[in-house]
């Protein structure tokens, strides 16, 4: 009885490892990052944005920035807050869904959150 319980349990698992595996959820499709440099970031697509963004946040270099400033950095961006809080930018970071990959982007987006009292940048985010 013992042993059919430990084998069931085996059993469940290796086939929770294989379904995990084989939909390729969170495959990487090799996007190499890239220095940041903002007349490409601003003239680039979401995924040219996504390989930079990682250098962009380890450099911290947008903290202290007032909005007009990070706006003329990083030109308009996708999605903002009602109170301007916050501006978010889509980045392509190639990540896929799906079996293999099949079911398309994974989205992230950039945050850039500003201090209410100060106006300026206090944080830079990348989620999805």
């Amino acid at each position: 009885m013992l042993r059919r319980s430990v084998l069931g349990i085996l059993l469940v698992l290796v086939l929770l490892g294989v379904a995990q595996w084989s939909t390729g959820i969170g495959r990487s499709d090799g996007l190499a990052d890239r220095t940041f440099d903002a007349d490409i970031w601003r003239a680039g697509d979401r995924r040219v944005r996504g390989a930079m963004v990682q250098d962009l946040e380890a450099r911290k270099l947008l903290l202290g920035m007032n909005k007009d400033r990070v706006i003329d950095l990083l030109g308009s961006p996708d999605a903002s807050d009602t109170f301007g809080y916050t501006l978010e930018y889509a980045v392509d970071l190639g990540l896929r869904t799906g079996p293999w990959g099949l079911g398309g982007t994974w989205p992230f987006y950039t945050t850039v959150v500003f201090d209410g009292a100060q106006g300026e940048v206090n944080e830079v985010r990348t989620r999805d």
